[in-house]
Formats: structure tokens, C-alpha cells, sequence
């Protein structure tokens, strides 16, 4: 495909040099949506979800099911030790939906042992650690209930395809 695209950020893109640069990336770690302008748009695709109580996983999975249909949870850890581990053993989500208070900790242990560069929305019903949230990765800070309509504007703010991908073309 030799088209030329129109992204959102009103810059114009030579599809063969993206397709040559990031098409192995692409396939993994987004789906792309061509819609009627000819604009792309990038879905974030592949989610961890780190949370130690079932049914918070549950209803936030459920949410997330609710506005983006493709989202693929590609795991779920419940404690500081387990995300350790699972960071150890799997490739890299696009986002992490991260609670504060996990079976063994608290999650900010994770980011003074291992080297997290991924955005994080965060998901908690404590406001206190608010600051210290913002001080790492994150995009968001949800209180719990999450309301679907708060998540949906947290994934927006986490979408930018020109800070995420066409960062890299130059």
C-alpha cells in the first residue's frame, strides 16, 4: 500500500515507510482502524491488569470489554512478588491498570525493583497516594467504583499515536 495517510495530528505519513519500519510492531501491539477520512487511529490492545481483589478485575474487565471490544487482557497479578515475576516471563503490555494496595505490598515497590517504562492508569479507592502516582508512569488516577465514563477519558489520554508511534520515524 503506497497511500498516503492523514493522521490526527494533521501530518501526513508515506504508509511504505511505516509499514517498513514498524509493521512487525504493529501486528503486535495494536490494532489499527482505517476509518472513513482515511485517518488511523491506534487501539491499545495488549493489557495488564494488576490487582489483587477478583471482582475489581472482573468489573474493570468487563468495562474495558464495554469500550473497546478488541482489548486483550494478557495478565492479571495480584501481588508486588507475582508482577515481578510475570515481568520476568512476558513481553510488555501496552498499559498497565495498576491498584495501590496488593497482597504483599504496596504496588510503588514494583517500580523501585524493576525498570517499568510503560504508561499506568492507576485504579484505586485510596486518594492519598495520588502524588506518589504521578511521580511514576502514570496517566490516571481512578478512584474505585470506576465509572465507565472515567476509564473511557483515561484511554484517551493514553492514545496519542503521534507520541507513541510517529515519535520514532525521525
Amino acid at each position: 500500500i503506497n497511500a498516503v495517510i492523514k493522521v490526527k495530528c494533521n501530518l501526513a505519513f508515506d504508509f511504505t515507510i511505516l509499514k517498513k519500519k514498524f509493521c512487525k510492531y504493529i501486528k503486535s501491539q495494536f490494532i489499527i482502524h482505517a476509518d472513513l477520512n482515511q485517518s488511523i487511529s491506534v487501539i491499545l490492545k495488549n493489557l495488564l491488569i494488576i490487582e489483587n481483589e477478583k471482582p475489581a478485575v472482573d468489573g474493570l474487565v468487563r468495562l474495558l470489554k464495554n469500550i473497546y471490544t478488541d482489548i486483550n487482557v494478557i495478565g492479571v497479578t495480584e501481588s508486588v512478588e507475582s508482577t515481578i515475576n510475570w515481568f520476568q516471563s512476558n513481553p510488555n503490555p501496552d498499559l498497565i491498570f495498576m491498584d495501590i494496595q496488593l497482597d504483599d505490598g504496596l504496588c510503588f515497590e514494583l517500580f523501585e525493583t524493576i525498570h517499568i517504562q510503560i504508561p499506568v492508569i492507576f485504579t484505586t479507592a485510596y486518594d492519598e497516594y495520588m502524588l506518589s502516582a504521578f511521580k511514576v508512569n502514570s496517566v490516571d488516577y481512578l478512584l474505585k467504583p470506576i465509572e465507565e465514563n472515567n476509564l473511557r477519558q483515561s484511554i484517551e489520554k493514553f492514545k496519542p499515536i503521534n507520541s507513541i508511534v510517529f515519535k520514532n520515524l525521525k
